[in-house]
C-alpha cells in the first residue's frame, strides 16, 4: 500500500530465473492489476492467480505453467499466455477466474517467444507477434487474422500496438511496420538509417503512429492516409556511438506525447504533436 508504505502481503509462487543480464530481477513472474485496481493477477511456473489487492488474500488459482496475464478493460475478461508441451496457448478466462471462455491452441513455437510474451487487447481481440507474422485472434468469433512481416525476425518479438483497425510493430533494426486489419495489407515499412533502431511505437488519438528511434528522433505517420509521413521530431540530441532507448506514452487527449529515455542519464520530455 503506497499510501502507508507497508506491504499488504507476500505473493507465493514458484519464481524461476529465465534470463540473466547481471541483474537479480529477471524471474519468470508476471503481474497486472485489473482496470479498477481491486484485483492483482499473477502468473509463474505453477499457474495463474487472482488476488484481492487491498487485503492480499488469494481468491482463485488455476494450475499450469503460464508466462503472462492481461486484464481486458472492455469485457473484464482475463487473457493468459499458457505454456504447454504442445506449444504456447492463449487462454481467455472470465473475470473471477472460474471459467475458461476460449482457447487458441496449436500455436507454433515461433509465436510468443519472449520469456514474458506481450499481447495487445482491443475489444474481443488479442494481437501478438510471431517470427514471420503478426496474428490477431477474435475469441468471440474465432476468426484468426495473419499479417505478414517483411522478413522473419531473429530477435525476441515486441508487443504489437493496436488502434481501431490498425496494428503497428517495432522491429528493432528493421524499423517498424503498420498494417490495416480490414484489408490485411501492410501499409508502410518504416526504414531507419544504419546503426539506428526503432525502440518503441505508439498510437496517438486519431490514429497517428509515433515511431521512436535510438538516435533521439520520433517520427509521426497518419495511418488513415495510408501511413503518410507527417514529420520527424528531434526530441533528444544524438550522441555519437550511443544508443538511446526511447519509450513513448500518448496522452488520452489528442495533442501531447511523453517521450522518455532509459539511457544514462535518464531523461523525459513532453512534446506537442500539433493538430
Amino acid at each position: 500500500d503506497f499510501t502507508t508504505g507497508e506491504a499488504v502481503t507476500r505473493l507465493q509462487g514458484d519464481f524461476k530465473q529465465v534470463l540473466s543480464c547481471n541483474r537479480e530481477t529477471e524471474f519468470h513472474f508476471n503481474a497486472n492489476f485489473t482496470p479498477d485496481g481491486r484485483f492483482l493477477l499473477t502468473t509463474d511456473e505453477t499457474g495463474l492467480r487472482r488476488w484481492d489487492a487491498r487485503s492480499g488474500k488469494l481468491l482463485r488459482a488455476q494450475p499450469g505453467k503460464a508466462a503472462s496475464v492481461f486484464p481486458n478493460e472492455l469485457t473484464l475478461e482475463i487473457v493468459a499466455v499458457a505454456v504447454t508441451r504442445a506449444g504456447p496457448q492463449l487462454q481467455v478466462w472470465n473475470s473471477a477466474l472460474t471459467r475458461q471462455v476460449a482457447t487458441l491452441k496449436n500455436l507454433p513455437s515461433t509465436c510468443l517467444r519472449n520469456p514474458e510474451p506481450g499481447v495487445a487487447l482491443a475489444g474481443t481481440t488479442a494481437t501478438f507477434s510471431c517470427r514471420g507474422e503478426v496474428r490477431q485472434w477474435d475469441w468471440k468469433t474465432g476468426k484468426l487474422l495473419r499479417l505478414a512481416r517483411q522478413a522473419p525476425a531473429d530477435v525476441f518479438d515486441e508487443t504489437p500496438r493496436v488502434y481501431d483497425r490498425y496494428v503497428a510493430l517495432s522491429e528493432d533494426q528493421r524499423g517498424a511496420a503498420l498494417w490495416d486489419t480490414r484489408t490485411g495489407q501492410r501499409l508502410i515499412q518504416v526504414k531507419v538509417p544504419e546503426r539506428v533502431q526503432v525502440t518503441d511505437v505508439a498510437f496517438a488519438p486519431g490514429g497517428f503512429l509515433l515511431v521512436a528511434r535510438s538516435d533521439g528522433k520520433v517520427q509521426m505517420y497518419d495511418a488513415a492516409r495510408q501511413g503518410r509521413h507527417l514529420r520527424t521530431l528531434a526530441v533528444f540530441p544524438e550522441v555519437a556511438g550511443q544508443q538511446q532507448h526511447l519509450t513513448l506514452k500518448a496522452s488520452p487527449m489528442w495533442g501531447q506525447m511523453l517521450v522518455a529515455t532509459l539511457s544514462q542519464p535518464g531523461r523525459a520530455k513532453v512534446i506537442d504533436l500539433g493538430r
